[in-house]
């Protein structure tokens, strides 16, 4: 007899359109590709202004919900759409894309039969482990003994978890993180490259090197502009392009980085884009670069992946990372890549140069790091992953 259908109910807390962090587009990602599969598949996230002044509408498969405290009481907007569904007895999987998704959802286990997983990303795990008050600790121990499955994004957070709380047998599945491969891809030849750089005001034969991320303390990007100026030394014409929305008091820190060190005329800081835009400043690069940092005050925040190194992996290019969180698992260290210790400044600028002025060594690089992408990162990958998952 053939098991009944799985419904799949995936809970987020910001989903596309708009400018989202990975959370929303590793939601979508799964979304579509569950249901373009075969498979159904149903979110239920929060309406957000974008969603409002494009006069979204709520499908059978997308659930726009209204709600003021969504971290706190999301749960309660959700329940007037989940308890219908959980009532009719089907086979159903929820996915809690953070812990806080989870939060008092888990108690309805008491009732309905269904299954719980819930995904471990980032900082919102770091920020639980190590909180500024102790009730957030608590409220994801709770979490944590009643769900499921346990679905980190990178061994780094499940080794995390399971290290800060040993008395909780926690059962776990590291799933990963994709990519739109499709969306995010290599640039064809020479000529689209210089043509992609004349729209963004970049001089055609520059080297040109990028980071994208939020302006925010643990991104590190402070230190690793000071790590830059042998780099403008010996290449005085690169440019370094920071896709990062201006945010103090991080903003201020970084524009004393830039003067101190000289670098004016080499920094280029552009506002966040959409993320359909992004894959055209890939494009338009040489060189990667994520150099976050573990920072313990206010509270402890550490990069759980870094989805924008495997973002820039896919558009070709090399991508040179540091060693703490999740962040040596985007990479292969040597060859689609480098992984350099956070703090080894002098390190990270003599693995920048040659990437920089060594146009075929990055091109072979880069060209294994797409390979890398396909075999490891993609969307259809996490599906198969979660439907392997609940196969077991």
């Amino acid at each position: 007899m053939k098991a009944p259908r799985t419904l799949f109910i995936i809970l987020v807390s910001e989903f596309p359109p708009g400018l989202h962090g990975g959370i929303g587009y590793w939601a979508k990602n799964i979304h579509t590709t569950l249901n373009a599969n075969g498979n159904k598949a149903i979110v239920m996230t929060r309406k957000t202004k974008i969603h409002k002044q494009l006069n979204l509408k709520s499908t059978e498969t997308i659930k726009y919900i209204s709600g003021r405290n969504w971290t706190k009481m999301s749960w309660l907007y959700l329940l007037p759409h989940l308890l219908p569904i959980l009532i009719t007895g089907q086979n159903i999987t929820i996915i809690a894309a953070t812990w806080r998704n989870a939060t008092m959802i888990h108690y309805l286990k008491k009732i309905f039969p269904f299954t719980l997983y819930c995904s471990a990303r980032g900082t919102e795990i770091t920020k639980a482990v190590y909180p500024a008050k102790s009730k957030t600790r608590s409220e994801f121990k709770r979490v944590l003994k009643n769900i499921d499955i346990l679905i980190p994004i990178s061994s780094f957070l499940d080794k995390l978890v399971r290290k800060s709380f040993p008395e909780i047998p926690i059962e776990s599945f590291v799933i990963g993180n994709d990519v739109d491969h499709h969306l995010f891809t290599p640039v064809e030849n020479p000529k689209q490259k210089n043509e992609l750089r004349t729209k963004i005001g970049i001089p055609e034969n520059a080297p040109v090197l990028l980071t994208v991320g939020r302006m925010v303390t643990f991104k590190g990007f402070p230190d690793l502009i000071r790590a830059l100026k042998p780099v403008a030394e010996e290449i005085p014409e690169f440019i370094f392009l920071m896709v990062s929305a201006p945010r103090e008091p991080e903003y201020g820190k970084v524009l004393d980085a830039i003067g101190s060190s000289g670098l004016e005329k080499n920094v280029i800081i552009k506002n966040h884009v959409e993320h359909n835009k992004l894959p055209l400043l890939y494009q338009a690069s040489d060189v990667f670069v994520l150099w976050s940092k573990a920072v313990y005050e206010p509270m402890y925040q550490e990069e759980g992946f870094g989805r924008t190194a495997i973002e820039a992996a896919a558009c070709g290019l090399p991508v040179v990372v540091s060693d703490t969180g999740g962040q040596p698992e985007t990479i292969i260290d040597g060859k689609t890549g480098y992984i350099v210790p956070s703090g080894e400044e002098e390190l990270l600028a003599k693995r920048l140069i040659p990437l920089l002025t060594d146009k075929p060594a990055a091109e072979k690089m880069g060209k294994a790091g797409r390979m890398f992408i396909e075999k490891t990162y993609t969307a259809d990958i996490m599906r198969e992953k979660i439907l392997q998952l609940h196969a077991q």
